[in-house]
């Protein structure tokens, strides 16, 4: 039995309601669902009602004056309660409706009848019809701009962001033999009394790479005198000098990699003793002092006035360089005179096989960056767009320390922030007040980018802690699949079907965006992956984060700075950013790693907990679930962009894998610390069970605890499967199920 109520809110407060005699028109075969979102896995409540046509005259001048008075805006409720036949008195609210007057139909005449629209009310509905809808994270006013929200610490909370160490170098060759060669009638006369001298030949260099900038290599064969030892010709030549402190660096450790490949030979009369000849590398101290750091042995072969040598060198070494201090490469020719020194020729010719490379570890300091953690930043959006009546509340995502409501611990995805380019470029201390960058987000953006690497699920449920409130309920997938048992159906007839749309045979996963242009991009591991399931399907399932994870694009980013007004093509996008724990207090995650492999500096790397590998662990159960054979189930490495060699363990918060793991091994469950975290719970099929005797008392079970598992039995097979869908016809007791079986 059924009882109507209308609720007008435009004329009236809705106090004074309106009982309807008559059964609206087209609720008969009136069917509650409850059904399993396919992106949010969440098991929610709807109604078959979507349009009702009311012929009740009383309900009829309601309406009309409503409409009448404000159109279109007009504000009217219904409820539709229930009274089984165990309790015809006890009504049980079981809709709760608002008429939209957009589709408005009014009849008058010997039929007079009013049709329009109607949707659950609540606010369930302007959270799903605004998830697209972008909200400043900063704000404390809801969209209808009355409504304050309380601030929350975490919103908008500067955190030191860290240096993320950068490989920078300077490069140069030949791409051609260079030769050099020196007569009598422009070569010098040494009129000194009897000293030693050393005669200093810089090679010529082609720069093709100057990340450090403060490269001098002359594409020129070159030499002097070194002044030192009396007398100065030509001029000093440099190869690099330690500027760099000025592009955000204190590292004085560099490395060095030459190739020095010539033949060399002089013609000089009048010398006294053997002259050398040798390759050097000096380090020139801001006092002018020199530190010789390699010096090859003598290479001089010499044989009357003629001295000479063929020689390929490699220089391979570590060394450090002051800031201000000078790097001379050179082919040193020492020699002491007797008088007078005469040079009847001298030449050399460089090999195009000759090169020089410097490198240094480059890290900035630490710089202030407004962060946002994922519990805090799911809730206000919710907040805003429901006009403070529906919150956020995760165990997955919830702290000790979270706002609106707090978690017992840290939750497994819990420490994970999220912030805006402009905000690491530290452009808001630049602005006033008023133009303060706005960072804008919607929950659909945010729930698809944190999915792709938590696989996570939501639902509309309850607030325990405001009551007569819903609140959005976001946990790992795992929690929407519970174990316990809500119902026994019996013995039933079944069919399975196939679910070919659960069966994967391409996963893309992965970044979307990262950074390459400029240094060290390659090496970035945090980018797009391709695997393969080698099952029979032409299924691709994907899970790309728009979120930006790469630790090159933040230190890039951050190195743009905030001393110009340039546009910097990352200052619109988001970043996500691991954090950990340090007593209290939530700082930026780091390294982390064992067992590193083909990263450059594994201490100062962001993100390697979410790192492509990883977040393909965490769905992995999922992926798997089309194997009936699991000892076959397994992702094979297909493709992949920029460093898909990175190779090493986490050791930080709840760590996955066994034991380090490259970015483009093969996946199955023997990589996993737990196995059991690969072995899919769910199975790839369907099991369907139509015109179920169901009861409004089991209705109502099954509605208070729609994840959990339900059994049944056909010829004696017990089986168990979670809600996929269910039609209950609530005037006729029967209900058609859907479920997802037990893997």
């Amino acid at each position: 039995m059924f009882r109507f109520t209308l609720y007008d809110l435009t004329n009236s407060d809705g106090q004074t309601p309106v009982v309807l005699k008559k059964e609206p028109l087209g609720f008969d075969g009136f069917i509650i669902r409850l059904i399993r979102s396919g992106n949010y896995r969440g098991v929610s409540f709807e109604s078959s009602l979507t349009q009702l046509e009311i012929d009740d005259p009383v309900g009829l001048k309601l309406i009309k004056d409503a409409y009448a008075a404000e159109g279109i805006n007009a504000v009217v409720n219904l409820k539709i309660e229930y009274a089984c036949e165990d309790c015809i008195d006890c009504y049980e609210t079981i809709l709760d409706l608002k008429l939209f007057f957009d589709l408005y139909e009014d009849k008058c005449g010997a039929y007079c009848s009013i049709k329009t629209d109607v949707e659950q009310k609540g606010f369930r509905m302007m959270w799903k019809l605004n998830e697209e809808t972008k909200v400043n994270l900063d704000s404390l006013k809801a969209f209808d701009g009355v409504t304050d929200m309380q601030p929350y610490e975490y919103l908008g909370k500067e955190i030191d962001l860290p240096s993320k160490a950068i490989v920078l170098s300077n490069q140069g060759n030949l791409s051609e033999d260079m030769a050099q060669v020196w007569f009598t009638d422009i070569t010098n006369t040494f009129d000194y009394p009897p000293s030693p001298y050393e005669l200093f030949i810089y090679p010529p260099l082609e720069i093709n790479l100057s990340e450090l900038e403060t490269i001098y290599g002359s594409p020129l064969v070159q030499w002097y005198l070194n002044p030192q030892t009396s007398g100065a010709d030509g001029e000093e030549d440099y190869l690099f000098i330690n500027n760099i402190s000025d592009r955000c660096n204190d590292n004085t450790a560099f490395h060095v990699n030459i190739r020095q490949k010539f033949q060399f030979s002089v013609d000089v009369s009048t010398l006294a003793g053997d002259p050398t000849i040798k390759l050097t590398l000096i380090k020139k101290k801001v006092d002018n002092s020199l530190v010789t750091l390699y010096t090859s042995a003598n290479l001089s072969v010499n044989v009357g006035d003629t001295h000479s040598c063929d020689a390929d060198i490699t220089i391979d070494q570590d060394i450090t360089l002051d800031p201000g201090e000078k790097l001379i490469l050179s082919v040193k020719f020492a020699f002491q005179t007797t008088g007078g020194t005469l040079f009847n020729s001298m030449n050399i010719n460089f090999s195009k096989e000759s090169y020089f490379k410097i490198t240094n570890l480059s890290k900035c300091s630490t710089t202030p960056c407004k962060q946002y953690l994922l519990n805090e930043v799911f809730s206000r959006i919710v907040e805003a767009t429901t006009n403070g009546n529906m919150r956020v509340y995760s165990d997955f995502y919830g702290r000790p320390d979270a706002m609106p409501y707090i978690s017992a611990a840290d939750g497994e995805g819990a420490i994970k922030a999220i912030t805006k380019g402009l905000f690491i470029r530290q452009i808001n201390k630049t602005r006033d007040t008023n133009t303060q960058p706005v960072f804008s987000v919607s929950f659909k953006e945010v729930f698809d980018s944190v999915n792709a690497i938590d696989n996570i699920g939501c639902v509309v449920e309850e607030d325990p802690n405001r009551p007569g409130f819903e609140r959005l309920r976001i946990e790992k997938v795992k929690y929407f699949y519970k174990d316990e048992i809500v119902l026994d159906l019996g013995e039933v007839s079944v069919t399975k079907k196939v679910n070919s749309k659960a069966m994967y045979n391409i996963f893309k996963f992965g970044y979307d965006k990262w950074e390459a242009e400029q240094f060290n991009g390659l090496d970035e591991f945090l980018t797009a992956r391709e695997y393969k399931l080698n099952l029979q399907v032409k299924t691709t399932y994907e899970r790309i984060c728009k979120f930006i994870a790469s630790g090159y694009a933040i230190e890039i980013t951050k190195r743009e700075g905030n001393d110009n007004s340039k546009d910097w093509r990352y200052d619109e996008d988001t970043f996500i950013i691991c954090m950990q724990r340090d007593g209290s207090d939530i700082v930026v995650e780091q390294g982390g790693i064992s067992g590193a492999e083909n990263i450059i500096d594994p201490d100062s790397i962001f993100n390697f907990r979410i790192s492509p590998i990883r977040n393909a662990m965490r769905w992995i159960q999922d992926l798997l679930k089309g194997f009936k054979n699991q000892s076959a189930a397994r992702l094979d490495f297909s493709s992949g962009e920029a460093n898909y060699f990175a190779k090493g363990k986490y050791t930080g918060f709840n760590v996955q894998e066994l034991n380090a793991i490259a970015e483009n091994e093969t996946l199955d469950k023997t990589k996993f610390e737990l196995q059991l975290d690969a072995v899919p719970y769910l199975a790839a099929e369907l099991d369907e069970i139509k015109d179920y005797p169901l009861s409004y008392a089991d209705y109502k079970t099954l509605r208070a605890n729609p994840h959990a598992l339900t059994t049944y039995s056909c010829k004696g097979n017990i089986q168990y499967g979670w809600l996929d869908n269910v039609q209950y016809r609530i005037e006729d007791g029967t209900a058609d199920f859907t479920f997802i079986p037990k893997f």
